[in-house]
């Protein structure tokens, strides 16, 4: 799976009385219509119960920029350090939404299913949070953080 080249995506909750949040690879596009994504948490994340039961999250898509926040939140020893670097603002499910996301999608749960250690979540986006800061995307491949400038031009 090392190989599979992927973008970076914070994954953020709250349930009221805490923001969550996760690091994830596992993100995709389902649809356009209603705006559909979906993801992947293992059941042991300490953010997984509480976007099962608040039933929101945030998919944030990260800047090469943010790798230290990445990294605060990838770790589970540096988790008293979230949230206290970067700029946040809430939308309309109050899911923190980092402000220098390239873009972050504002979501509900729409379905959730149990797949042995990790829940598939499929999101709803009611709201959407861009950016134009930067134009880098963060990328993770074999096993390392990468930069992808945005304005290359394809084949």
């Amino acid at each position: 799976m090392r190989k599979l080249v992927s973008g970076v995506s914070l994954i953020t909750s709250t349930d009221g009385t805490q923001r969550v949040g996760l690091i994830a690879t596992a993100v995709n596009s389902v649809s356009v219509a209603p705006p559909t994504l979906l993801i992947c948490v293992n059941q042991q994340a300490s953010a997984h119960d509480v976007i099962r039961n608040s039933g929101i999250a945030a998919i944030n898509i990260l800047r090469s920029a943010d790798r230290e926040i990445a990294d605060s939140f990838s770790d589970s020893s540096r988790r008293d350090e979230r949230f206290m670097k970067g700029d946040w603002r809430t939308l309309a499910t109050r899911a923190p939404i980092l402000e220098t996301s390239l873009v972050a999608f504002d979501c509900k749960v729409a379905r959730s299913l149990e797949h042995h250690s990790h829940t598939i979540f499929l999101l709803e986006a009611i709201d959407v949070w861009t950016t134009e800061k930067s134009c880098e995307a963060l990328i993770y491949a074999n096993k390392e953080y990468r930069a992808m400038d945005l304005r290359t031009t394809a084949l």
